[in-house]
């Protein structure tokens, strides 16, 4: 475990070295702008270089303080467990009655790899977070500590200021997609198109119902019809049964009678009137 807590700071240290290799790249050409053509080429790809360094250095000490870590996280919980079976069967068995094996699974299991989490990944990450500001003030070759101190708070409060102002731009990113899928949610809702109203409704005395060559479809492209050419007359004061295999159309037929849809070919009529030129729509202002 001290040679993963070691790896992992070394690893917080090599973070650093890709900002300061950046930072003196950037130095180099401020300093000679706007003479481009002063300046130092091969000093700043050695700073290039550094910044590589820097990340491979990274990344290998990170990988290896994890693998170190892993280790002894495995261990650790190999013994925690052979501990805790050992300790089970030495309990009355009135406590595994009580207690119940569902409970014991879990303390055994969940519970013991949530340590696993803390010793593999977490515990490294704590000691580098402590080291890493105790670098930075080692790594700097300053006398005046009190300006270093003043400048590392004004960067230690300046860049939370930056990150909250980026969380809330990927945050308005964010909800603007989902205000964006709302918006053609409803968009698609007002784009239907509306029922037709008669503008002159008729009046009628029978209720004969009668289907002339009802054809509809519930898909928009029409190539897959419901309803393909059915005729027939319910007469009033009769019993008309409409039947047939499931998918045959039989609701179809019963929604279209009180327009729920509108037949896409033929015609229905009740009365002996078309029932578009007849059934009142609603208005909702009323």
């Amino acid at each position: 475990m001290v040679s993963s807590v070691i790896l992992s700071s070394l690893a917080s240290v090599a973070s650093f070295i890709p900002y300061i290799a950046i930072y003196l790249i950037v130095r180099e050409i401020i300093g000679t702008y706007p003479d481009i053509s002063s300046l130092n080429a091969p000093q700043v790809i050695a700073y290039g270089w550094l910044a590589f360094g820097g990340v491979v250095g990274n990344i290998l000490l990170y990988f290896c303080a994890l693998m170190c870590s892993h280790l002894t996280a495995f261990g650790t919980l190999y013994q925690l467990k052979v501990n805790f079976a050992s300790r089970l069967a030495k309990v009355p068995l009135g406590f595994h009655v009580m207690t119940g094996s569902g409970k014991l699974r879990k303390i055994m299991d969940e519970n013991i790899e949530k340590i696993e989490e803390f010793i593999a990944h977490q515990l490294p990450d704590i000691v580098a977070s402590f080291v890493a500001p105790v670098a930075i003030l080692i790594g700097m070759n300053t006398g005046n500590y009190a300006s270093f101190a003043s400048d590392f708070m004004f960067y230690l409060l300046f860049v939370p200021a930056i990150a909250s102002i980026l969380m809330k731009t990927m945050y308005v990113n964010s909800n603007s997609m989902r205000i964006l899928s709302g918006v053609e949610s409803m968009d698609a809702i007002l784009a239907r198109p509306v029922l037709r109203q008669p503008q002159n409704p008729r009046s009628i005395d029978t209720f004969d119902i009668e289907f002339k060559n009802a054809t509809f479809s519930y898909d928009e492209d029409k190539e897959i019809e419901a309803l393909s050419g059915v005729s027939f007359t319910a007469k009033q004061g009769e019993i008309t049964a409409i039947v047939g295999p499931s998918g045959g159309g039989k609701s179809t037929i019963a929604h279209l009678i009180p327009r729920f849809f509108d037949v896409t070919g033929g015609s229905i009529s009740l009365g002996g009137a078309d029932i578009r030129n007849w059934i009142p729509v609603i208005s909702w202002n009323r």
